[in-house]
């Protein structure tokens, strides 16, 4: 089964302008969601992600936290969300924990915990490095990624005090999707919320 992240490249490609993303903040479209993801995805790829490379992401819930994840997948890491809710020395235990290399984070967010950025060796601010992405390559990176790697990593609240990672790989995730798609007979006209939270 396909990577979901080479699934809705697919649907890209054969329905660009159909809508991907609604949002208070905006919308976006299949074509606009993978071109911003392939974008950040090659920025990412400079900053030295590939596979089995986490990425920790303090980003807000609209479109932006979903294209920062999709850009993940898609530069091959694997992404840690982190919910800034949490208590600082919760984030940064899961940062240290996870080797996590890099950080997308907005301004605002990451001002809030403000030693979370020292925790990485890079990190890119989704609105203040605009510029730098928005110039980046729009074509789908080839994919490094494949099902038997990891896609994400969350953080429980741990039996013993300490938050414990749980590795989720691409092919978990797909057969969650697929999963979704069956049970719920989910097709393009159907939409769904997002109403957990990023790290859950």
């Amino acid at each position: 089964m396909r990577p979901v992240y080479q699934q809705i490249a697919a649907r890209a490609a054969a329905d660009p302008d159909a809508p991907a993303v609604v949002a208070a903040t905006g919308s976006l479209t299949y074509g606009e969601l993978n071109a911003r993801a392939n974008r950040l995805a090659h920025a990412l790829r400079a900053r030295g992600v590939g596979p089995e490379v986490p990425v920790a992401l303090l980003t807000p819930r609209d479109p932006a936290g979903l294209i920062a994840a999709l850009a993940v997948a898609k530069a091959g890491g694997c992404y840690l969300p982190l919910d800034p809710a949490y208590p600082e020395e919760r984030l940064r235990y899961s940062v240290a924990d996870s080797g996590a290399r890099v950080l997308l984070a907005t301004a605002p967010l990451l001002a809030a915990v403000s030693t979370l950025g020292e925790t990485c060796r890079a990190t890119l601010l989704l609105d203040r490095d605009q510029g730098e992405i928005a110039r980046g390559n729009a074509a789908d990176p080839v994919p490094t990624a494949g099902p038997e790697h990891l896609a994400y990593v969350i953080y429980t609240s741990g039996s013993t005090g300490k938050p414990k990672g749980v590795e989720v790989a691409h092919r978990g995730l797909a057969n969650l999707v697929a999963w979704h798609l069956r049970i719920y007979n989910l097709g393009p006209g159907d939409r769904t919320t997002r109403l957990a939270g990023a790290g859950f």
